[in-house]
């Protein structure tokens, strides 16, 4: 022993640092100061502690850090803000899991720590100083030279010895840290002292222990073999049946492949404890053993080990071994077939469990080596249950097998024995099914998903949501049984890691979601103090639920904000927002547990007995939210399928309290807003920005600095998502198949869609499909898909299968899109009962293939996304069959109906000929023609009972519905808004520009002909030349582009120093003009040479026309002013017209039309005198014009109205009944079939057809009827 750490030296050093600590908090009384204190050794801490309170005499309190605190200041604050001591030893630094985070946390708020009126004691072991000294030096410099307290070499080898005796004697005394096992180690190496090898046996053993309770069992296999190796040689009988043990419980819980050699050291262990004549140690371990065999269903060497153990368990036993034997005797005859005498061992493991009164003392007994069961359901009933329903099944007792399975499932939980709990459930689902019931059947499968997603056996969730991952840590084994073989390390063994592996949740969660990029800049927003509002947006089946619940939600839960705690409250549900809020802050939780209570920034009450709940309202909310900040918690409040709120408040008023409250929350500090709706509600939101006052984000609650966009994967990230997923379920797929199944899922995109990811990955695991030949065997990813969805159809049982397919069918229309369906639509169509529909449209909800879209007045329904139509209508012929048969059931009834009712009505109410015109006018084609014509026979019917007024109504709906306007196609493949388009010549051809950047060349027929890509910004504007040879696009990149009619590139104009908003070529092909926001017209040569900048305008330019000589030019701005040019760029004339919109020069040169968005258009001379003015429409007090076209011979006109009172926005065309310049009358057709606005609208040269551009991404033609104008 060296001298420096004799006894009397070390006592005598520790007597010192003893005495300058007490001084020192003496000292700092009232006023803050940091005092650093090493120590390795708890019962050394424990013993210094004691003799620091019997020597001061102030109030000393202690803060005991949890494993999963977050921050230091933050955690003090909460605990003695309001109670204030004389001093604070803070302890458990060496325990925390995220203690780097802690600690930089710490070294961000360094400055606050001094407003605390107390000293603060930091007991550190000397692994946690170097990384305080690392991490947080600017909070290192509170504090002094650290004071130090160390035990003598006889003590630590006395530490050692003391330790080593309990292991031996009772695992579950074994009290030492790993850390703290480590200093011992280390201290005594640095002084030189040399362990005796029993003692370096026990050590190992010691070890090994820790390792297993961390789950680091090849590290506990090194341990227990080397401690084996010792004890073998020495004959220590006692040791060796111990460590043969734990070798056994590890190797088990490694996997299958090791449960021959787990077996092997627990046969071991139970032949050591009988040669050593303890019977009460082979009692003890022997159902270890049984489990083992369970799992390598050696049903033989089970029974007898059975046997033996019964006679063991009679004399030594608690009940609870006694009714784990009769389990195993159960088991034993279940699969043997003796179906009788399972049934009644299983009932008397039942029985036995009941009639104790000594269940608790058979629980702790068991507990020891059965770590993870809970506490509140008798042992092993959920298993032995289980096998008395399985009993019960094949003796034809249905019923009373469900009851059981429902028992046991009530009994088991995941975490005790996950592979239990997943065979309860698909027991329990398939004798639903069986019974009928497929509700009950489905939900049962929909929980089994998410509980093998959950724990890492499933490694895609098919069309379902991302659950948060729950971290496996290996106790649950590969087959049943595994819940006992943790070892026998006392109930905190595993609870201890808990804690410890919360940020590996997180991480693991975050990782399999494959959205980590997304989780990282969505908590670097929250982070940031400039961004207090987060608008997430995307298309349905992105993920976006998912990467909320199962991403950013356990990524917040592990965050800090400038050493605060994270406070995410989630909401997903709008009947009662308030409440909701109130639950997620835990406001209506009572009683509250204090971590509830420090968590969610709830005052903590002295009298959990007496506690009242506050009175539930906004008011109560933002206190609350107040109360957070004051508690330096950071709140997070995420508001999920938002744009279900719109639907369940369907008026303005009922939505301007969440405004109001929305606002509120934006302006208290440390309060963050996430919103997340899909991307075709994204406009709803501007109603809050209208009506609410929002200073902190200045009323833009659109702008790109606020919302956040969630698109698909790239193949590349889709790569990435899948080997995360396969791995942390070990569904290991090769990568050949990867690369193929990847490039199959991008198509001609490029892009993976995640959902389409997930269904076709659930089926590859279901199929179990690993390999690139059985992925080609198997048909690819189209016939998975349609596997998918046979597997979604069947779950609505037999009998349903046919509704369940038509539903499907009926989702999708001729045209390859997603109609919007009510349930009276599918039910009116189907002819089917309530009771099955509603199953059918729930389970195809639930199963994530179906969107139900709340709407008023009635919720619609939608497949989820677009390529699902293609597998149900084109790969399905059974659909197709189906749907005909159902025709023919109904025409069958048609017929039948009409020779039972020969005789009809004579007479008709006057209010059933309105409502038949009203629903006419609704309708679209072939329905609005029946609707009408079935008016017109009852009005020939009746018609001297009806009002002249209403035979008028019925008549003109009639003519419109007959000889109005019908759509002829749609064009269908830009990715952003249209925004302008244009006829050739011969009207054959279509050209289309859109905000994705690209040119589209259709035919009418609608086949795209070619994609023009060159631009950098959205394309604002096309034309086509006269000869139908070239093309010119105009765009935001401030260029104009000339192409050839085959799509290469001619030339690019580079003049415009703003976005080119217009371009036109003139009417004898010579010359080209182009508009732009920097207030000018250029003239161009077709060959793309500038001929000259007209520069007069003083707003941007948004309208050009040439006359049909093309010797003029006219051009409007956004100032109000149309200026007419030569063509050689001379200014002839300025004109002042209020909300032009569009400019024409008129057939004969010397008169022109303009139109303005107040439904008026004016006919002017060339000198500027007006001819005649029309009024297209009445209703310009509520409605406004965005966009007009004229036909060739300016007979038609057509323009879209924006109604914003009524939120519509219609294509109306109006035909006059004579030339231009003579007295106009105007017949009126709306037409209404885009999904959003329409920006632009194009005439065929000879006026048959008409185009338009949308929003919705599409362009639509229309076939004007050559009786559309009706003479009078």
């Amino acid at each position: 022993m060296t001298d420096s750490y004799r006894a009397e030296d070390v006592v005598s050093e520790n007597e010192r640092s003893l005495n300058t600590l007490v001084r020192s908090l003496t000292r700092f009384q009232g006023r803050f100061s940091l005092i650093l204190v090493r120590c390795n050794y708890a019962s050394l801490r424990d013993r210094i502690l004691q003799q620091v309170r019997e020597r001061c005499s102030i109030q000393i309190r202690e803060l005991n850090l949890l494993e999963s605190a977050k921050t230091l200041y933050t955690t003090i604050v909460n605990e003695f803000g309001e109670q204030p001591t004389d001093a604070l030893m803070v302890l458990g630094l060496e325990s925390v899991v995220a203690l780097d985070d802690l600690l930089a946390a710490t070294n961000k708020v360094r400055d606050q720590f001094s407003s605390f009126p107390f000293p603060v004691v930091l007991w550190v072991t000397d692994g946690v100083f170097k990384k305080l000294v690392r991490v947080a030096p600017d909070f290192r410099t509170w504090a002094g030279p650290p004071l130090q307290f160390t035990l003598p070499d006889e003590e630590l080898t006395g530490l050692l010895r003391q330790q080593a005796e309990q292991v031996f004697a009772d695992e579950s005394s074994f009290t030492l840290e790993g850390d703290e096992l480590e200093a011992v180690e280390q201290d005594l190496q640095t002084r030189g002292q040399e362990l005796d090898p029993e003692l370096k046996a026990s050590l190992a053993f010691m070890r090994g222990l820790i390792h297993e309770r961390c789950n680091q069992l090849d590290a506990a296999l090194d341990c227990y073999q080397h401690s084996l190796a010792f004890w073998q040689q020495n004959s220590h009988l006692h040791q060796q049946g111990l460590i043969s043990l734990h070798l056994g419980l590890v190797y088990y819980r490694k996997s299958e492949q090791n449960w021959q050699e787990s077996r092997n050291y627990l046969q071991r262990c139970l032949d050591i404890f009988e040669s050593a004549q303890r019977s009460d140690l082979v009692a003890k371990y022997i159902s270890q053993l049984g489990k083992v065999l369970r799992g390598l269903e050696d049903w033989e060497s089970l029974h007898n080990l059975t046997q033996k153990a019964l006679a063991l368990h009679q004399n030594r036993g608690s009940p609870s071994q006694l009714a784990e034997d009769y389990g195993f005797l159960a088991e034993v005859a279940l699969k043997n077939n003796r179906w009788q005498e399972a049934n009644q061992w299983a009932k008397q493991a039942l029985e036995i469990l009941d009639n104790s009164s000594n269940v608790e003392e058979g629980r702790r007994d068991y507990l020891v080596g059965h770590s993870n069961l809970t506490e509140d359901k008798p042992l092993n009933c959920g298993l032995y249950h289980f096998i008395l329903a399985k009993s019960q099944q094949e003796l034809d007792e249905i019923q009373n097998a469900i009851s059981n399975l429902d028992k046991a499932r009530d009994k088991t939980q995941p975490h005790q024995d996950l592979n239990l709990y997943l065979e309860i459930l698909a027991k329990l689902r398939s004798l639903y099914f069986d019974q009928g019931k497929y509700r009950e059947a489905f939900y049962l499968k929909l929980e089994q998903r998410e509980v093998e997603s959950q724990y890492g056996l499933r490694a895609f969730i098919g069309a379902g949501r991302l659950q948060p991952a729950v971290v496996s840590r290996g106790e649950w084994g590969r087959g049943r049984g595994g819940e006992g073989m943790v070892g026998s390390l006392g109930s905190s063994a595993l609870s201890r890691v808990t804690a410890e592996e919360q940020v590996e949740i997180a991480e693991s969660t975050v990782a399999v979601s494959g959205r980590q990029q997304d989780v990282e800049r969505l908590i670097n927003r929250v982070n940031r103090p400039d961004c207090k509002l987060t608008v997430i947006y995307g298309q349905s089946g992105v993920g976006k639920s998912s990467i909320l619940q199962a991403g950013l939600l356990p990524a917040l839960e592990v965050n800090y904000f400038e050493g605060r705690d994270t406070v995410p409250v989630f909401v997903d549900v709008y009947t009662d927002w308030v409440e909701e809020l109130g639950n997620g802050l835990g406001i209506n939780s009572t009683p509250l547990t204090e971590d509830n209570q420090s968590c969610r920034g709830i005052d903590s009450l002295a009298d959990e007995n007496s506690i009242v709940k506050p009175q539930l309202n906004q008011q109560t909310i933002l206190e609350q939210l107040r109360q957070n900040e004051h508690r330096h918690l950071l709140t997070v409040l995420i508001f999920d399928q938002f744009e279900e709120f719109f639907f369940i408040y369907k008026e303005q008023a009922s939505r301007q309290p969440f405004y109001e409250f929305f606002g509120k929350c934006l302006e208290i500090p440390y309060i963050k807003v996430i919103l997340s709706l899909r991307q075709d509600y994204l406009h709803y939101l501007l109603e809050c920005a209208r009506t609410t006052k929002l200073p902190i984000i200045d009323s833009d609650i659109l702008s790109k600095n606020i919302i956040y966009h969630l698109g698909n994967f790239s193949q590349e990230d889709a790569k990435s998502v899948i080997q995360s997923l396969t791995e942390r379920s070990q569904f290991y797929l090769e990568p050949a198949l990867v690369d193929e199944l990847v490039k199959d899922l991008a198509g001609e995109v490029g892009e993976v869609r995640p959902i389409e990811l997930q269904i076709v990955g659930a089926q590859l695991q279901t199929e179990g499909i690993t390999t690139l030949e059985q992925y080609r065997a198997s048909g690819t990813k189209d016939e998975l898909v349609k596997q998918f969805l046979e597997e979604v159809v069947k779950d609505c049982g037999s009998e349903n299968e046919k509704i369940a397919t038509l539903v499907l069918y009926l989702l999708t229309d001729e045209n390859n899109t997603r109609p919007l369906k009510t349930r009276a639509d599918l039910e009116l169509e189907l002819e089917v009962t309530d009771e099955k529909l509603n199953l059918v449209l729930e389970i195809l909800v639930e199963s994530g293939i179906v969107l139900r879209v709340p709407a008023s007045p009635a919720e619609r329904y939608q497949l989820v996304h677009d390529y699902l139509v293609s597998f149900i209508r084109t790969q399905n012929p059974e659909s197709a069959r189906l749907i005909a048969e159902l025709e023919r059931e109904r025409e069958q009834r048609r017929i039948s109906e009409a020779k039972m009712n020969q005789v009809l009505q004579e007479k008709l109410l006057n209010s059933e000929l309105i409502n038949l015109v009203l629903s006419s006018a609704q309708n679209r084609e072939l329905d609005r023609v029946l609707s009408a014509l079935k008016a017109g026979i009852k009005l020939k019917q009746s018609i001297e009972e009806i009002p002249e007024e209403t035979q008028l109504s019925v008549v003109t709906e009639l003519n419109n519905a007959v000889y109005g306007v019908r759509e002829l196609n749609r064009l269908e493949g830009h990715s952003g808004s249209v925004t302008s388009l244009s006829f050739s010549s011969k009207g054959k051809l279509i050209v289309s520009g859109s905000e994705d950047k690209t040119v589209k060349l259709w035919n009418i027929e609608g086949s795209l002909l070619a994609t023009l890509v060159g631009h950098n910004g959205s394309v604002t504007s096309v034309s086509f030349s006269p000869d139908g040879k070239l093309l010119a696009s105009g765009s935001k990149d401030k260029t104009v582009k000339l192409w050839n009619i085959d799509g290469s590139l001619l030339a690019t104009l580079e003049s415009h120093r703003g976005s080119v908003t217009f371009v036109i070529f003139s009417p004898d092909g010579k010359l080209l003009a182009s508009g732009s926001e920097d207030k000018t017209v250029k003239l161009w040569n077709c060959d793309g040479t500038l001929i000259k900048t007209l520069k007069d305008h003083q707003g941007s330019v948004k309208s050009i026309s040439f006359s049909p000589d093309s010797k003029l030019l006219a051009s409007a701005d956004t100032s109000d002013t149309v200026i007419i040019w030569s063509h050689k760029g001379e200014k002839l004339r300025t004109i002042d017209e209020d909300g032009i919109i569009s400019v024409i020069l008129a057939v004969d040169t010397q008169n022109i039309v303009l139109a303005n968005k107040y439904f008026s258009l004016n006919f002017l001379d060339i000198n500027d005198n007006l001819i005649k003015k029309e009024l297209l429409s009445t209703r310009s007090f509520y409605s406004k014009i965005t966009t007009l076209s004229f036909n060739n011979d300016k007979k038609i006109v057509s323009f879209v109205e924006d109604n914003f009172r009524l939120s519509t926005k219609k294509i109306i065309i109006n035909k006059s009944r004579s030339l231009v310049l003579s007295n106009l009358g105007y017949t009126r057709k709306e037409l209404d079939g885009h999904g959003d606005s329409v920006n632009s609208l194009s005439f065929s040269f000879d006026g048959k057809l008409l185009a338009s551009a949308s929003k919705d991404n599409t362009v639509r033609i229309w076939k004007i009827s050559s009786n559309f104008f009706l003479p009078y």
